[in-house]
C-alpha cells in the first residue's frame, strides 16, 4: 500500500508543478491512474455508493458541474459528508477529462488565485481533497472491494487447480471456499473476518470488523451442478446479504458466488449501466457481487468462447425477499 499511495502523492506533485506546456499531459495521467487503478478505483466506486447518487448525478450533468463548482467554492453547498465533497470535486475533474478541448486553459478560466499558478491553485482546491481521501483509506485497511476483485483474479489465473483439487477434496462444500476467504481477507488486513455469526435473521457467511463502527457483511453462495446449486441459487445468497445488511445497518454489502461448473460463467444482471464489479442498487442500498470461476477445465474453455451467461433480472434477484 505504501507504494501506492508513494505514486499517488507523486503524480500530484507532478501535476502541482505542470506548466502550460506539460499540464494536459500529466493532468491525463494523474486521472486515468486514480480511476483506474483497482484500489483507488474501488473507492471511488464507493463514494457513488454512500451519497444519493442519482440526484447529485442530474445536478451534476454536463455543464452543470460547473455552477455546482462556484457554489462549492463560494461554500454555498450544503456538503452532508465527505464523500459528497468528493463527489462534486471528482466529478469536476471528470468533466475537464472528458468535455475540456485543452484543459490547462480551462483551468486558467477557473481563476484560482490561492497561490502563484494555474495548476497549483487547480492542485490545492481539487486535487488535494481528493489525493487525501484516497491516501487516508489505503492507510485504513478498508478496501474490500478491490481486495475482493485480487482474490478473483489470484484464484481464476494463479490457483485454480490447486484450488479446485481442495474443494472436491472437502466434499464439494461451500465451508472450504468460506474459510479461504476469510483467510485471505484476515491476510490482507481485514480484522477478525467471523463466519456464520448471529444476528436477528440467521447466521451470515462472513462478518468483520464486528466490534467497530463499521462491520463488514458479505455473503458467499456456490453454483455446482453437481450440488444442484443453480440460478435459483443467487437469488437465496441475494436475500441474506439484503438481510443481513439491514441487520447490522450497512449501507453496503458483499457478495461472493463461486462457479464451479466445467465453463465459466457470468451472471449478467439487468441493469441500464453494467459494471464490474457488479453493483446492484436496492432499497437504497448498494450490492457488489463476484461471481470467481474456480473449475479449471473452465478457463482453457473461456480462452477459445465467450463466457456462458447467467442473466437474471431484479424480479429474479429479489424474488426470495418477496416471499419472506
Amino acid at each position: 500500500m505504501n507504494i501506492l499511495r508513494d505514486k499517488i502523492i507523486a503524480l500530484q506533485q507532478r501535476l502541482r508543478r505542470s506548466n502550460a506546456h506539460n499540464f494536459n499531459f500529466d493532468f491525463k495521467e494523474f486521472y486515468e491512474f486514480i480511476t483506474q487503478n483497482d484500489y483507488t478505483s474501488s473507492m471511488i466506486v464507493k463514494v457513488h455508493s454512500e451519497i444519493a447518487f442519482e440526484e447529485l448525478q442530474r445536478e451534476t450533468a454536463g455543464t452543470a458541474i460547473l455552477k455546482v463548482f462556484k457554489d462549492y467554492r463560494n461554500h454555498q453547498l450544503t456538503i452532508a459528508s465527505k464523500y459528497h465533497r468528493v463527489y462534486y470535486l471528482l466529478r469536476h475533474l471528470e468533466y475537464i477529462y472528458t468535455q475540456s478541448s485543452h484543459p490547462y486553459g480551462y483551468i486558467e478560466r477557473l481563476d484560482l488565485k490561492e497561490k502563484n499558478s494555474a495548476t497549483e491553485g487547480f492542485v490545492d482546491v481539487c486535487v488535494t481533497p481528493i489525493v487525501d481521501f484516497l491516501t487516508e483509506g489505503l492507510s485504513m485497511e478498508s478496501q474490500v472491494l478491490a481486495l475482493l476483485v485480487r482474490y478473483k483474479r489470484f484464484k481464476e489465473w494463479f490457483d485454480r487447480e490447486e484450488f479446485f483439487e481442495n474443494y472436491e477434496r472437502y466434499g464439494r462444500s461451500e465451508d472450504y471456499v468460506d474459510m479461504d476467504l476469510r483467510k485471505f481477507l484476515f491476510t490482507n488486513g481485514i480484522e477478525h473476518p467471523f463466519s456464520t455469526p448471529k444476528s436477528p435473521s440467521g447466521r451470515t457467511d462472513i462478518i468483520a470488523n464486528l466490534d467497530t463502527n463499521d462491520p463488514l457483511v458479505m455473503e458467499v453462495k456456490i453454483l455446482d451442478s453437481q450440488k444442484g446449486y443453480g440460478k435459483s441459487r443467487v437469488s437465496d445468497g441475494f436475500a441474506q446479504c439484503v438481510k443481513y445488511s439491514d441487520d447490522y445497518n450497512k449501507n453496503v454489502g458483499y457478495y461472493v458466488i463461486y462457479n464451479a461448473d466445467e465453463h465459466d460463467k457470468e451472471v449478467v444482471f439487468e441493469s441500464d449501466n453494467p459494471t464490474f464489479p457488479t453493483k446492484i442498487a436496492y432499497n437504497g442500498k448498494s450490492y457488489f457481487i463476484l461471481v470467481i470461476n474456480i473449475n479449471p477445465k473452465g478457463k482453457y474453455a473461456s480462452n477459445i468462447k465467450k463466457l456462458n451467461e447467467i442473466r437474471i433480472t431484479m424480479d429474479e434477484l429479489t424474488k426470495e425477499i418477496a416471499s419472506s
